[in-house]
């Protein structure tokens, strides 16, 4: 006896593959949705840049100082070096 069902019409077959396209989809989306931008009509100018009105900044001019170098310190004198002589008798 021959199934009456048609294997190739099963849908449970796929179920874990059709399962994760759709939480794919719906993961795609979502974060499509969550970074979406909007923007108010209201605050935006598409008038022409005026390059005549640019801020000119004065720079102050500063002066450094230079200090010379502080004089090296004197040469340490040499120890004195005392001789003894090893003449003792025990």
């Amino acid at each position: 006896m021959e199934p009456k069902k048609n294997s190739k019409a099963n849908v449970g077959r796929n179920s874990s593959l059709y399962f994760l396209i759709g939480l794919a989809l719906m993961l795609f989306l979502t974060n499509y949705a969550i970074n979406y931008k909007t923007y108010d009509k209201s605050n935006i100018d598409i008038g022409q840049l005026d390059m005549d009105e640019e801020l000119e900044e004065e720079i102050p001019i500063t002066e450094q100082i230079q200090t010379p170098p502080p004089p090296p310190p004197p040469p340490a004198a040499p120890e004195v070096i005392e001789i003894v002589e090893d003449e003792e008798e025990v």
